[in-house]
């Protein structure tokens, strides 16, 4: 079974391009596209554990299998699959050698400019959170999603007049693809538990509000359900109450942050919506059974944070 990718001490996160490259500005608006053997081969096929901030990202994978760690959730795909990466969500890979497929990168400016009132719709369902979306064999929308990657490649390579006009056009005909793909996906969750649609809701409040403490009466209100109902929906389709679910975000992003930044926990706390400080480490001690500040020396030790490196 493959192991997750080994890292050393960490230093605070730099702004990823490309994998093995740092980026020295604080807005890039730009399209970058290249096939995943590039920079993974001389990798040994790994890509450690490292986010990137104000990047969206995809993974295409045509023909090999993947292991995938999206934040704390690891996936094993085989065969053809996309995975799309949001800004900031901690992510690594392990391929299998001679894995075809390609990386696409794009600036969260870009996606902005491309976002109108007649495309933003698709391109929030797509980016609204990480998405594993698999293909069948030899399935049509896959087979056109070769082309136009294809075809963006050549462009991209080239230096034919416009290229970038029609690299955007053929961006945008992959984005909308993809985001139909995900529309489907949902839409066969929600036929599986009526629920579903409520929950995902949820889900998104919670991603806009969590570090600002809002209570689950909050949520309910945004809902327009009562708070027992938010509690039986939780605990039906995921097996927690709305309270747990609210507390395991805050602990996911605090995790992130002892791991991959140097903020003091002091600060980690108040970024978190925690007025005191010392009330976080025994919320969070609780919950892991271990301190903030030794769950951070425990991770110091046994991972490296890539300096500068990102996957592209």
């Amino acid at each position: 079974m493959p192991t997750k990718p080994q890292q050393t001490k960490a230093q605070d996160v730099p702004q990823f391009v490309l994998y093995g490259e740092a980026s020295h500005h604080d807005s890039l608006e730009f399209l970058h596209l290249e096939p995943i053997a590039t920079r993974s081969r001389a990798n040994g096929w790994v890509i450690k554990p490292h986010r990137h901030a104000r990047l969206h990202q995809l993974i295409l994978v045509f023909s090999g299998t993947v292991t995938a760690w999206v934040d704390e959730q690891e996936h094993h795909l085989d065969g053809a699959c996309c995975i799309s990466l949001p800004p900031g969500i901690v992510h690594g890979f392990r391929f299998a050698p001679e894995t075809q497929g390609v990386v696409l990168t794009v600036a969260q400016a870009m996606v902005t400019d491309l976002a109108d009132e007649r495309t933003k719709t698709y391109l929030d369902t797509l980016f609204a959170r990480p998405e594993i979306i698999s293909f069948a064999r030899g399935s049509a929308v896959l087979r056109q999603l070769e082309v136009n990657v294809e075809q963006m490649m050549d462009e991209f390579r080239s230096i034919n007049p416009g290229r970038h006009l029609l690299c955007e056009w053929l961006l945008q005909a992959v984005l909308l693809q993809l985001s139909r793909c995900v529309a489907l996906q949902h839409r066969t969750e929600d036929a599986r538990s009526p629920e579903n649609n409520a929950m995902q809701q949820f889900r998104s409040l919670i991603e806009a509000h969590f570090a600002s403490q809002w209570k689950v009466e909050d949520y309910a209100r945004e809902l327009n359900m009562p708070p027992a109902r938010l509690n039986r929906m939780c605990k039906t389709t995921a097996g927690k109450n709305a309270k747990a679910l609210l507390q395991e975000r805050l602990l996911l992003e605090a995790k992130r942050k002892l791991i991959y930044t140097r903020a003091t926990i002091e600060h980690i706390a108040f970024d978190l919506g925690y007025a005191d400080p010392a009330y976080f480490s025994r919320v969070f001690q609780q919950a892991e059974g271990t301190s903030p500040k030794v769950y951070r020396q425990q991770h110091d030790a046994m991972k490296e944070l890539d300096d500068g490196t990102g996957l592209s």
